[in-house]
């Protein structure tokens, strides 16, 4: 597995600021995909009452 450089300047940001550079907060609100990525169950229920979790096992690339 090959390693990455970082962005040193990631580590200064507060998490706010870190949230807003990558695309995950927008005018002040996390946005759904963030909040698919990092929230709590009973957050993404609340906001995304739609939202089912499912996993699919592919037995090749094409199926």
């Amino acid at each position: 597995m090959s390693r990455e450089r970082v962005d040193e300047s990631l580590l200064t940001l507060s998490d706010e600021d870190l949230l807003r550079s990558i695309g995950a907060l927008k005018e002040n609100f996390l946005t759904k995909g963030a909040l698919l990525l990092v929230g709590k169950p009973e957050a993404i229920l609340k906001y995304i009452p739609q939202y089912k979790w499912s996993f699919r096992k592919m037995i090749s690339d094409t199926d």
